[in-house]
C-alpha cells in the first residue's frame, strides 16, 4: 500500500486542538511496578547464599515485575487531549451501509445529526466515520471515508464541533451504538 492510502485517517489529520501528552497515571503506575521490582533484586541480594532457591526465584520475578512495568507504560504512554478543557479525547470508528452515504454527509456537513432513524454500526460497511470526542463533550471531530478497494478515501472534510454541536453528535453515537 502506498502511503497516501495509509494517511487517509482523521487521526493522521487530527485538529490542532488535540495534542498529544503523557499519560501520568500510566507512568506513576509503571513506576510504581519497575519500583516493586528494583526492591525485590535488591532483596535478593540480601539473602544468603545457602538460600539460592529463594535467591533465584526473587531475581527471576524481580525481573519480569521490571518487565512488565515496561511493559505497561509502553502500552498507553501517551493520551490525546482537548487544549482549551484540558479534556481528554478517545478516537473511535464506526462503520455504516453504502445506502446511508448522502445522509451520514449531509448529517456531517450540516452538524444536524438525526437522533432515530438511522441503523447502527454495521461492521461490514463500505463507510467509515472517524471521530474524535473530547471526554466533556465540549468538543468533537469528524470525518468520512468510503471503501474504495483497497483504501478508504476520504468523502467529506474534516468538520469540528464545539459545544451544542459536538454534545448533538455525542446523542447520536449514543443512539447508533
Amino acid at each position: 500500500m502506498s502511503s497516501k492510502i495509509m494517511d487517509a485517517t482523521l487521526v493522521t489529520s487530527a485538529p490542532t486542538d488535540i495534542t498529544n501528552r503523557i499519560n501520568t497515571f500510566t507512568l506513576v503506575q509503571a513506576l510504581a511496578i519497575i519500583f516493586a521490582g528494583v526492591v525485590m533484586l535488591i532483596s535478593a541480594n540480601k539473602i544468603d547464599e545457602n538460600a539460592f532457591i529463594l535467591k533465584a526465584v526473587l531475581e527471576i520475578a524481580g525481573l519480569l515485575i521490571i518487565l512488565l512495568g515496561a511493559v505497561r507504560f509502553m502500552s498507553k504512554p501517551m493520551i490525546k487531549v482537548y487544549l482549551p478543557t484540558g479534556s481528554a479525547a478517545q478516537e473511535l470508528s464506526l462503520f455504516f451501509d453504502l445506502r446511508h452515504a448522502d445522509e451520514l454527509k449531509k448529517c456531517i456537513n450540516s452538524g444536524i445529526f438525526p437522533t432515530n432513524g438511522m441503523s447502527g454500526n454495521d461492521e461490514n460497511g463500505n463507510l467509515r466515520m472517524d471521530i474524535i470526542l473530547s471526554k466533556d463533550g465540549q468538543f468533537a471531530a469528524v470525518q468520512l471515508f468510503q471503501f474504495i478497494p483497497y483504501a478508504y478515501k476520504p468523502i467529506t472534510e474534516l468538520q469540528r464541533f464545539t459545544s451544542e454541536e459536538a454534545e448533538k453528535l455525542n446523542s447520536f453515537l449514543q443512539f447508533i451504538r
